[in-house]
């Protein structure tokens, strides 16, 4: 039996081994073969499907064999255990074991057998070829073999053989090299199939990667080849079309750049001209602001006028933010009588300098008139200089206090900021004037807006005019710098002279302000009863 199975098993392996030759030397033939690109695919695709269906078969045909050989033991087992229990049946006394034990020697030889075993009803070995085993139950892993089997006698024994291992062996491994023969068939191929297909995918990707790189660095002028794939053959014709399109855009471009790169030039040498138009003219106004800040600085009272004015002592500070400011403050001395005034108009720069200097020029008219009436020195001076803003198209305005000193007394008319009074012994009062009149140029008639209040100066009492520039200054927190502030500082110096004083101020109000912009104009003027 065992050569039997062995005869078989090789002409197996044999017939497999000439098949899977056969087929590599087909396979290897035509692969050699130079086939079109374009039939290629089909080629790969026909000849997968016969290695998978080689592999299919196979399999069934190894299966077969395996089944056919298990078959085959399971029917020689079947005889053998016919033959045995025709003789033991016969003998089955103990005074004959001897002899039993030889039968069973005898056909495991003859057979290829592993064992033999007589049994018990209690399944205790009472013969077996291997003594070892006598007098012992039989194992049950023995029973679950393939190679096993076994026949129960009338008597209650039964005779149970088991086949050498070697067969099983064989037959697991005539299926295991079937499979392996059969998954090689699969995969001999299949490195070569797959560089075959990737390279079908991959390479015109590739070109087409290579492509855009150059279309990258400015070179459109690409060709590439189409693909068989129609993806691959829509990505690639998209990607020349893109390529002839970015090489006219490329060239409008660059004809768009040349020529914004003349009209650029030509506006440069425009800006050019003008800015240097420009500078003259700023050079030229630059003079002219400078000449008026000049004349404006000029027309305020000097040192040797204020000295003139009787029973009072008086000093004055101006400061624009810019060139020229809007600022006034004048004192007038005119027939034994003293005219100060001290106005703001909005803004600051050229247009409300002009507009001070011509109240400067009307207060001085008025009072060279002999206006003595507060009501209508203010309303006529407001009618002129509102017609003027009229004439200039102007929004300005101004805030303006006109102050008459007599024998002590001082009346006061027009609204601007409050007054700030420090009495000889250090008493403060403040006097609001925002009921004594109404902002000059805004209102062509203001007569009935205007009123006029006076107080008693006596020795050594300070009076003191300012504009907002003074109050509203803000430091670095944004913070103004406040009546609040000013009046301390007055009531601390009010004994010193009005230089003194008007000094102190304006050191505070700068060390308040510190590193911050001034952005109005400041004004002070401080009077003091002698």
């Amino acid at each position: 039996m065992a050569t039997t199975c062995t005869q078989c098993i090789r002409k197996v392996s044999s017939n497999m081994e000439k098949s899977n030759s056969g087929m590599s030397f087909l396979i290897n033939n035509m692969i050699n073969k130079k086939l079109p690109h374009l039939h290629q695919r089909i080629f790969w695709l026909v000849i997968s499907a016969v290695i998978i269906a080689v592999v299919v078969l196979s399999s069934f045909y190894l299966v077969a064999v395996y089944t056919a050989l298990r078959g085959h033991i399971k029917d020689n087992n079947q005889l053998v255990l016919a033959y045995l229990t025709a003789n033991v049946a016969l003998y089955i006394e103990e005074e004959n074991y001897p002899m039993i034990v030889d039968l069973f020697d005898g056909v495991a030889k003859t057979s290829d057998l592993t064992n033999i075993w007589l049994l018990n009803a209690d399944n205790r070995v009472i013969v077996s070829v291997d003594e070892t085993m006598t007098d012992l139950p039989l194992p049950e892993e023995i029973e679950k073999e393939s190679a096993f089997s076994s026949l129960e006698l009338d008597s209650g024994y039964r005779i149970a053989i088991l086949a050498h291992d070697n067969v099983i062996y064989q037959v697991g491994n005539v299926l295991l090299l079937g499979i392996i023969i059969a998954f090689a068939s699969l995969f001999l191929l299949l490195p070569i199939w797959i560089n075959r297909l990737t390279h079908s995918l991959t390479d015109p990707i590739h070109k087409a990667s290579r492509a855009a790189v150059q279309m990258a660095y400015g070179n459109f002028d690409i060709h590439l080849k189409h693909s068989s794939i129609r993806e691959i053959d829509i990505f690639v014709e998209s990607l020349m079309n893109m390529s002839l399109q970015l090489r006219e855009l490329t060239n409008n471009l660059e004809n768009k750049v040349n020529e914004r790169t003349t009209q650029l030039a030509l506006a440069n040498q425009e800006i050019l001209t003008l800015n240097n138009k420009l500078q003259t003219e700023n050079v030229r106004m630059s003079a002219e602001l400078d000449v008026t800040r000049r004349l404006q600085m000029m027309l305020l009272p000097t040192e040797a006028e204020l000295q003139r004015i009787p029973n009072l002592d008086i000093a004055g500070f101006m400061e624009p933010a810019s060139e020229v400011g809007g600022d006034y403050y004048d004192v007038l001395y005119h027939h034994g009588r003293v005219k100060i005034g001290i106005g703001d108009v909005t803004g600051h720069g050229l247009e409300s300098s002009v507009l001070m200097l011509m109240v400067q020029t009307a207060v001085h008219t008025l009072l060279t008139n002999e206006e003595k009436d507060p009501v209508k020195f203010l309303n006529t001076l407001n009618r002129t200089i509102y017609h003027n803003v009229q004439r200039m198209n102007s929004d300005k305005n101004l805030t303006l206090l006109l102050l008459d000193y007599e024998d002590g007394w001082l009346w006061l008319s027009g609204q601007h900021e409050e007054i700030l009074i420090v009495r000889h012994d250090g008493q403060t009062e403040v006097i609001d004037t925002m009921d004594l009149g109404f902002p000059i140029g805004l209102e062509k008639e203001i007569s009935h807006y205007i009123a006029q209040v006076r107080f008693k100066l006596d020795a050594g009492d300070v009076v003191v005019l300012y504009t907002d520039g003074i109050t509203e200054a803000e430091n670095l927190s944004h913070e103004h710098y406040g009546l609040e502030r000013l009046t301390s500082v007055v009531r601390q110096y009010h004994h010193r002279t009005p230089k003194e004083i008007r000094q102190e101020v304006i050191t505070d109000v700068h060390a308040y302000i510190g590193q911050q912009k001034v952005f109005d104009d400041i004004t002070l003027l401080v009077i003091k009863q002698q």
